[in-house]
């Protein structure tokens, strides 16, 4: 985890492919680092196997975004399954998840009205 003043950031392991000899590995990422190439659409990979770096390709930068959704709502998903009993109506199936392009689609709907009271 990086530091700055004692106050430890959270880092993210995500997949990264080496360029040179194709070997998959994870590689920590700092939290703000994510939210810059979401922000950006850029992120400077590393490889741990040969002292490589590269900026990530479209394809790259789409399949950490895949990766992390599906890391994100399996996460999600424990947690949830972790605290039934809260609300009398809790069941499996009332357990849902906002993903990064729900809050988008949910803001366009109301703003259209479609869940105006």
């Amino acid at each position: 985890m990086a530091t700055v003043d004692n106050i430890t950031e959270p880092e993210v392991s995500l997949p990264v492919r080496c360029p040179i000899c194709m070997r998959e590995s994870l590689v920590g990422f700092r939290i703000s680092v994510i939210a810059d190439a979401f922000g950006s659409g850029e992120i400077r990979l590393y490889a741990d196997c040969h002292v490589v770096g590269w900026d990530a390709s479209q394809k790259e930068l789409e399949a950490i975004v895949e990766y992390l959704d599906a890391a994100w709502a399996a996460d999600l998903q424990k947690i949830c399954s972790e605290m039934p009993g809260l609300d009398g109506s809790w069941n499996e199936g009332s357990c849902a998840f906002i993903v990064a392009g729900d809050l988008e689609e949910f803001a366009a709907e109301e703003s259209a009205g479609e869940f105006a009271a």
